[in-house]
């Protein structure tokens, strides 16, 4: 009887020691598990921070063409305009230089008249 009760007692004894070697187990698990998940949530997080920070350059890459077309767009009917108001400019000294020289004329005209 006594070594059944010693035997039993070893037994319980072997068995509190799995219990606790399996709830060491268990935690281990739920914590890599815990890990696991939390590495899958930050990855997507990341991902989307990447999808999210791509959309951005490609829209300012879009906008800045855009702005460069525009500008050069611009640049174009400013040099137009800049060479129509020289040629127009030009006209003017011309015709003024001509009144000039009429006026000159016909002081000179006077002068002789008088």
């Amino acid at each position: 009887m006594r070594n059944l009760k010693e035997e039993l007692e070893m037994i319980r004894n072997e068995n509190i020691t799995l219990q606790s070697k399996l709830n060491y187990w268990e935690i281990r698990a739920k914590y890599s598990a815990d890990r696991l998940y939390s590495f899958k949530k930050e990855s997507q997080h990341q991902l989307f921070i990447l999808k999210h920070e791509n959309e951005l350059t490609s829209n300012a890459e879009k906008q800045a063409r855009q702005m460069v077309t525009n500008l050069s767009q611009r640049l174009h009917c400013l040099q137009i305009s800049i060479e129509t108001g020289v040629a127009e400019r030009k006209k003017q000294e011309e015709y003024i230089h001509m009144l000039q020289n009429e006026c000159t004329k016909a002081k000179r005209e006077f002068q002789e008249q008088n």
